[in-house]
């Protein structure tokens, strides 16, 4: 009985560490299950235990009751305490999780376009990675995929070393190693490339998770901006953010033949002439039928039936000049720089990134005279209201009598304190903010009259011409294709005739001139007042405008996870640290720090000799 009482203590917790690593550790030896194992010793184990404490009862309640024991058992419950308390943050963090990224340009967390897309996705993602072990290049990737996994728990990754594991290479088509496979049900996308970024993980997860790719048409044929310009006036720019985003840019020279069935959204880019009547009309066609469309304005151009054209849809385009003494350097009031947004889906992020914008030769667009009520007008963009900064006074206004000012520039006039350039009610000068961009809603059931242009197409174009009378015989036997024996008689141009026995038939008549347009699906438009604000010179200044027709498109698509500020410039940031910098850092660590080390050595011990 002695030797249970003295031993069962060290049996009993033998037991329990052996379940402890029993239960850690289970080789895989058939025919034991180690469950029931560890299980089973855990128990023993406690029994045991528990049978010393009562054999030892009187010892135990003696060493537990000592001041050294008691102490002890306080510094035990503080530890099991703070251990505790780092368990449950540990705990919480796995469910809810939050990162602080203070670098300049955020390169240690995703964009605001990647959180919009992946934040929103409800279909399983699969990401494969094949990198050899102990890549570097795996390394980033797994950070990076980490944050992705982070937002959303629905993307999964693996990493795959392809020559430890062949057998799980072996049916897929690898071009090369340190490829990513993303896959989304049975839709694949490979990126076979060095250097992988989060734009290419995006792209890819949103290529396999988008239904279909949006067509965006851009008109053509009336002077509008040039998609394959690469030079300052040119919108090559726009066409690489559009096909970055996964669109597809397309051209559309023939708009007097209709919008195509597959448009997802139109754009007409700064027309500087005027379209024919069947352009209008196919415009107005494709919008009531639930078409999306961006209409961007050019104030010199010679499109002058571009604002009654959009006076139906209650947009008012005014024929007046956006002036502000907010501008980059080496510019003028002319070229406005705009960080004032509204609160609509298309600018929220805009308002929050607080960057600015720069507009050239802008003209108003607001709400216009009441079409019907039902038409939502939204403003998206306007100029900074009048205010008092530090020394300075802000301001913007339109002017509506701007050519004696846009002449005197043009011959090299630019001093600022010169009052042309200040307000003048007596010129009609309203005072800002002034609305630069609307978005409008058309709901179904909206009636929007026709718009008739004083515009008449060239025959050239393949279209009827309207009017024959004027033309002599040759030249309308070549306009219609007719020769001298097909030519009508007196009577049939009076609208008859001659049947197969000489008695007068009357012709069809023709079909009713259309008077009006019905919404028959909702429709919305995105009307801005000026088109340079793309131009690649201006985006290579300020790249804020692309994301403003970017977040425009993802909000005629109704896609608004795309809806987002897209710059992130990674850019490296070196620590340049100068002669006399180095110096001092040279001196204070090897010589100060020392040295005050010493000296509070020798305090101390100076202070105990005296105390002593």
């Amino acid at each position: 009985m002695k030797f249970v009482r003295k031993w069962s203590g060290a049996v009993g917790l033998l037991l329990i560490i052996a379940a402890g690593f029993t239960m850690l550790y289970q080789p895989g030896w058939a025919g034991l299950n180690w469950t029931m194992l560890y299980k089973g010793l855990l128990i023993a184990g406690a029994a045991i235990l528990l049978a010393y404490v009562l054999l030892n009862y009187r010892a135990a309640i003696s060493f537990f009751t000592t001041r050294s024991v008691l102490y002890g058992f306080n510094t035990g419950l503080v530890v099991l305490a703070v251990v505790g308390i780092f368990v449950v943050i540990e705990m919480i963090s796995e469910y809810k999780n939050k990162r602080w990224d203070f670098s300049e340009a955020k390169r240690y967390s995703l964009t605001d376009g990647t959180l919009n897309i992946i934040r929103n996705l409800e279909q399983s993602v699969e990401i494969t990675c094949y990198f050899i072990e102990g890549n570097i290049e795996a390394m980033d990737l797994r950070d990076m995929l980490d944050l992705y996994v982070m937002e959303n728990q629905n993307i999964a990754y693996d990493f795959i070393d392809p020559y430890r594991n062949p057998e799980l290479v072996a049916g897929v088509a690898l071009t090369q190693i340190n490829t990513v496979r993303v896959r989304v049900g049975e839709k694949l996308e490979f990126i076979a490339k060095s250097g992988i970024q989060e734009k290419d993980i995006t792209d890819a997860i949103w290529k396999v998770a988008r239904r279909e790719v949006p067509n965006i048409y851009f008109v053509a044929g009336h002077g509008e901006k040039n998609l394959d310009e690469t030079r300052e006036p040119g919108y090559s720019r726009v066409r690489q953010l559009l096909v970055a985003q996964l669109y597809e840019v397309l051209a559309l020279p023939d708009l007097a033949l209709g919008v195509p069935e597959d448009c997802s959204v139109l754009v007409l880019a700064g027309p500087s002439q005027n379209l024919f009547q069947e352009e209008w009309d196919a415009i107005d066609q494709y919008i009531a039928g639930g078409g999306r469309a961006v209409v961007m304005t050019e104030l010199l151009g010679r499109c002058k039936e571009m604002a009654p054209f959009l006076a139906r849809y209650n947009v008012a385009v005014k024929d007046e000049l956006v002036l502000s003494n907010m501008f980059i350097a080496g510019s003028s009031p002319i070229m406005p720089v705009v960080m004032s947004f509204e609160g609509h889906e298309i600018t929220r992020d805009l308002q929050r990134a607080n960057l600015p914008m720069l507009f050239s030769v802008c003209q108003p667009v607001e709400k216009g005279e009441q079409v019907s009520s039902s038409i939502r007008m939204e403003p998206l963009v306007k100029t900074t209201p009048p205010q008092n900064v530090s020394t300075s006074r802000l301001w913007s206004f339109a002017r509506p009598q701007y050519g004696e000012l846009l002449g005197r520039l043009q011959r090299g006039l630019d001093e600022l304190d010169d009052p042309i350039w200040f307000l003048d009610a007596d010129k009609g000068d309203r005072e800002g903010p002034i609305t630069m961009a609307m978005a409008v809603t058309l709901p179904e059931g909206t009636r929007i009259p026709r718009f008739q242009s004083e515009t008449k197409a060239p025959t050239g174009l393949g279209l009827i011409p309207t009017d024959l009378g004027s033309l002599q015989p040759s030249e309308a036997q070549e306009e219609t294709g007719l020769d001298s024996s097909e030519e009508e008689s007196p009577e049939e141009g009076a609208g008859a005739t001659l049947g197969s026995e000489g008695e007068a038939t009357t012709t069809e008549e023709s079909e009713p001139e259309i008077q009006e347009f019905e919404i028959v699906r909702e429709a919305q438009l995105v009307v801005i007042g000026d088109s340079d604000f793309l131009e690649n010179r201006i985006l290579s200044l300020t790249p804020l405008g692309g994301d403003l027709l970017l977040n425009s498109l993802a909000w005629l698509t109704e896609e608004e996870s795309l809806i987002a500020v897209r710059a992130k410039d990674l850019k490296d940031t070196p620590l340049t640290v100068r002669a006399d910098q180095r110096r001092f850092v040279l001196v204070t660590c090897i010589f100060l720090i020392p040295l005050c080390v010493i000296v509070a050595g020798i305090t101390v011990n100076m202070m105990r000799k005296r105390s002593v």
